[in-house]
């Protein structure tokens, strides 16, 4: 199951298991609700979902739009401070999420918008465009204005 390795690879974790919730429209992991979860991992997880999804309706030549278009996917995630190796998700999950969707090819494209930025080593593994805020200063927004 695509979403299986997307988890293991964004987690960090091997241990990690989705199934199908039905009567929920979601995914459990590890037999728990990914609502039982904070709203980072969820973050993350509800990815691997939409990634998952994608990846089967292409395989199975189903309709599916080609794309995804993720809004802040780990604004919120946050590693913890535990120490234990069992209540951590481990880590390097942004640099994890990001290795993994720059790795990716096929006749679909990603797009995230996000406030974290991936690591300059693999800037150059994807199309990556800096938004500064800054007239004169790279990007300043989504919509090109005269000024840049």
């Amino acid at each position: 199951m695509a979403i299986n390795s997307l988890l293991v690879i964004s987690t960090g974790s091997s241990n990690n298991r989705a199934a199908s919730a039905s009567k929920e429209f979601d995914i459990r992991i590890n037999n728990n609700s990914r609502a039982s979860n904070g709203k980072g991992y969820r973050a993350i997880t509800y990815t691997a979902f939409l990634f998952g999804l994608l990846q089967y309706c292409l395989s199975e030549e189903r309709n599916y739009p080609y794309f995804l278009i993720l809004d802040s996917p780990l604004t919120t995630f946050k590693e913890l401070d535990s120490a234990s190796p069992d209540e951590s998700v481990g880590e390097g999950v942004e640099r994890a999420f990001y290795q993994n969707l720059a790795g990716q090819t096929g006749q679909y494209q990603i797009l995230i918008l996000e406030n974290k930025e991936p690591d300059q080593d693999l800037t150059g593994k994807m199309n990556y465009v800096h938004f500064s805020g800054e007239s004169g200063e790279g990007r300043q927004g989504f919509f090109k204005t005269s000024e840049n």
